[in-house]
C-alpha cells in the first residue's frame, strides 16, 4: 500500500514541474517549444494570375468544376 502511495506523489509532483514550465515557451534544454508557429505571410498575386484564375472559373462548365480549380491553385 506505501509503494502505490509513493508513486502517487511522485507523479504529481513530476506533473506540477511540467505544468509550471519557462513562459518563454523553453524546455530545460533551452529549445524552444516546435508547437510555436510563425506568423503567416499574406499571399500576393498579381493581376495576371488573377485574371487567368477568373476566366478558367468561367470556363468550368460542370458541377465541381469551379472547386476542383480552386483546391488545385490552393485558394
Amino acid at each position: 500500500m506505501s509503494m502505490l502511495l509513493e508513486r502517487g506523489t511522485s507523479a504529481g509532483s513530476e506533473g506540477a514541474r511540467r505544468a509550471t514550465g519557462d513562459p518563454a515557451g523553453r524546455d530545460a534544454a533551452g529549445v524552444e517549444d516546435p508547437e510555436v508557429v510563425e506568423q503567416a505571410k499574406r499571399r500576393r498575386f498579381t493581376a495576371e494570375y488573377k485574371l487567368r484564375i477568373v476566366r478558367e472559373a468561367d470556363a468550368c462548365k460542370g458541377d465541381g468544376d469551379v472547386a476542383a480549380l480552386l483546391r488545385r491553385e490552393g485558394l
